[in-house]
């Protein structure tokens, strides 16, 4: 990735204001894979989630954030600068998926919100299976990562952010070699334990 000093630097920053300001509890550090492809699975509860599990990855990350955003020159320069790329919610992005699969064939590791979407009320929506048929595609790993306090910090029904204490909880990967055979080719077994692992860590 472009500026990866300076994208790096930024992550720091980040890191020092999260812990003033809300108080941000990291765990479970050594469970993000230092090298090669990976996929990262976050819930999400609000607009600063992109930013409170990406400061925590110190290895060059990628994201895949709502098209929408991207509509506005200065918001799409930052996301792109930051790694992100485009995904349109509302059919299956074709191109979205392309970009995706060659990122993590480039040996990175990508962020994607299964809701593809805030919670309103802080509990977790429904997944959509694409970030499980990809892995089982290319047989990378899953990392779920529960976002715990966001939802008081910027929830959809705030204007702006408030200083509430977030914790963001890395979990053991989850391969798609370790699942049994007959169930390595239904994306829903996958999808059910990653909502399961993070739901286990969503109280703070």
């Amino acid at each position: 990735m472009k500026d990866r000093v300076l994208v790096g630097s930024c992550k720091g920053v980040l890191r020092v204001l999260f812990r003033i300001l809300f108080r941000i509890d990291y765990r479970g550090l050594e469970n993000i894979p230092a090298a090669g492809p990976a996929l990262i699975i976050p819930n999400h509860q609000s607009y600063l989630d992109p930013l409170f599990v990406g400061a925590a990855v110190r290895r060059s990350v990628r994201y895949m954030a709502m098209k929408k955003l991207f509509r506005w020159s200065g918001v799409s320069s930052f996301l792109r600068f930051y790694g992100a790329f485009p995904v349109n919610l509302r059919r299956a992005d074709k191109d979205a998926i392309k970009a995706c699969l060659k990122f993590l064939r480039g040996g990175e590791a990508v962020i994607i919100f299964p809701e593809g979407g805030r919670a309103r009320d802080g509990k977790l929506m429904d997944f959509y299976q694409g970030f499980a048929r990809i892995a089982l595609l290319q047989q990378v790993p899953i990392v779920p990562v529960t976002i715990a306090g966001a939802h008081q910090v910027w929830s959809p029904a705030h204007r702006f952010p408030r200083f509430r204490k977030v914790s963001v909880t890395f979990h053991p990967p989850i391969y798609p070699s370790d699942f049994e055979m007959a169930d390595r080719t239904h994306a829903l077994h996958i999808v059910d334990q990653v909502k399961q692992t993070i739901e286990s860590a969503l109280e703070i």
